[in-house]
């Protein structure tokens, strides 16, 4: 388990919750599910909650460009994980 696990909602439960790329798409459904609420009642929480899923996408969103850049360089090595060759 890492600090950025979620729960997906209802529904959302094929995507690989494991995959940065998944985390930070359900995170920005939370902050924009947060901004929602926020906007019609103006209250601490939802901005509370709101700002937190901002924090975990600002996290991730590190998380994942460390990722694509070992992706990238890997594969310029011809040791890339997914055997793809960028460019072609």
């Amino acid at each position: 388990m890492s600090k950025f696990d979620y729960v997906p909602p209802e529904g959302l439960d094929i995507l690989d919750i494991t995959d940065t790329h998944d985390q930070i798409v359900l995170n920005f459904l939370e902050y924009f599910k947060q901004v929602e609420i926020y906007s019609r009642h103006r209250s601490y929480r939802p901005q509370q909650k709101a700002r937190k899923a901002l924090h975990k996408m600002s996290l991730l969103i590190k998380e994942r460009r460390k990722e694509l850049s070992a992706d990238y360089h890997a594969n310029k090595e011809g040791k890339s994980k997914s055997g793809r060759k960028y460019g072609t």
